[in-house]
């Protein structure tokens, strides 16, 4: 059955009609406007009477944030239509998350190491959604510091959606072998900080730099790479594209070296090692030698003083590859109470956090929207939404427009 509205009233007889429109005529003053039928859900019609004032115009429009699904119902219409959440249209990269998203749903429950990816409304405000898996996603870095948040859009076989994901939340590894600031190389599970996006390139920083023996003294360690350089699925990959020869000969550092990009650049940073530090010498030049030191998620490849390097049996070798600790889990479902609605087109999804909505999305022709209200309130029914993959936060409420599902068969479980 199609959602239909119910009214415990009869309609005005043709006699009342008659009347009404006879006393209209009469009064000069005062504009009349005919019954309409009720939205859905809204109450029996009536007639509106509008009596203009010294300060409003008798023919100004009614305002244009009231919507006729919503006065018609009785209850308050939304202070405004909610706006879409959209990508951002100055783009830097755009990251395929299809296969990092997808092959989660395959999974018989969700794991609490996996990355999540909460969705908001817009940079610092709380989840409305979290991603942990989808059929597809597609991450759009824009144009500009990383505190302006990502975009990712996120599909399912019901349902598509997006929002804001801060750059603190996202799961960022590299693809290939590189350097930043010409010295540290992360290693294929080390997780990346994304720190801004230009057009084509993302300014890259270490996510986590715990127990590495390293630091700076000239400039951040940070770098632009190309798009390409990172994504969200581990790579393979060794040392071989940056220092083809290896093994190099173990030699040790014994005290707080200072290292450079190059054998000419001056020294950006300092090695201070735990004890001895066994390293690999891969090249010389006649005062510098170029080393490979190997540190909890990263190979440290610069140049040092050959004075700083001895051949003496080593201490304590440091350097282990670890697991990089997983983000925090969240989870929370609606409840069905019944009544589902099928629809032959997509019909916008709005999320609520509060009195705050957003269209984050589309329910997708053909999949049964489940109902938990009975009637619209400002044109609107709250639904439940429940797809594997997708964490509904805390206080969020999602609903549609009553006016898409008019002609929306609706059925009883």
């Amino acid at each position: 059955m199609a959602i239909r509205s119910r009214s415990p009233l009869r309609r005005p007889t043709s006699l009342g009609l008659a009347a009404l429109a006879a006393a209209c005529a009469l009064a000069a003053p005062v504009a009349c406007k005919t019954a309409q039928p009720p939205a859905i859900g809204g109450p029996p019609p009536t007639a509106a009477v509008t009596v203009p004032t010294a300060s409003a115009s008798p023919t100004a429009a009614p305002p244009a944030s009231a919507s006729a699904t919503g006065s018609a119902s009785g209850a308050s219409a939304p202070a405004r239509e909610p706006e879409p959440l959209v990508p951002p249209s100055a783009v830097a990269c755009r990251l395929d998350f299809t296969a990092h998203l997808g092959k989660r749903l395959a999974e018989p429950a969700f794991g609490g190491g996996e990355a999540l990816y909460p969705l908001a409304f817009a940079p610092g405000r709380p989840p409305f959604a979290t991603v942990f898996a989808a059929e597809k996603g597609e991450l759009t870095v824009p144009v500009g510091p990383a505190a302006a948040g990502t975009f990712l859009r996120a599909e399912y076989a019901a349902v598509a959606l997006g929002g804001v994901v801060a750059a603190s939340e996202l799961h960022l590894c590299p693809q290939r072998a590189f350097a930043l600031r010409g010295i540290l190389v992360p290693r294929p599970e080390t997780l990346l900080e994304l720190r801004a996006g230009a057009d084509g390139r993302v300014t890259l920083a270490p996510g986590s730099m715990e127990d590495t023996l390293l630091e700076m003294t000239s400039g951040a360690l940070e770098d632009a790479r190309p798009c390409a350089d990172v994504g969200a699925e581990r790579a393979s990959f060794d040392l071989g594209s940056l220092v083809p020869k290896r093994p190099g000969r173990p030699m040790y550092l014994v005290a707080k070296t200072p290292i450079a990009a190059t054998d000419t650049d001056p020294p950006i940073a300092v090695l201070e090692p735990a004890g001895d530090l066994q390293v690999e010498v891969v090249a010389q030049s006649q005062k510098r030698a170029r080393i490979v030191a190997s540190q909890r998620g990263f190979w440290v490849v610069a140049w040092v003083a050959q004075s700083a390097l001895a051949a003496t049996p080593p201490g304590v070798a440091y350097g282990s590859n670890g697991p990089i600790p997983g983000p925090r889990s969240a989870f929370a479902m609606g409840i069905a109470l019944g009544r589902r609605a099928t629809c032959a087109h997509d019909v916008p999804l709005l999320a609520y956090q509060g009195d705050e909505g957003r269209v984050a999305g589309v329910l997708r022709a053909g999949h049964p929207i489940g109902l938990t209200s009975e009637e619209p309130v400002g044109g609107e029914l709250e639904i439940y939404l429940r797809v594997k993959g997708l964490l509904v936060e805390s206080g969020t409420t999602w609903r549609v427009r009553a006016r898409d599902l008019e002609d929306c068969p609706v059925s009883e479980r």
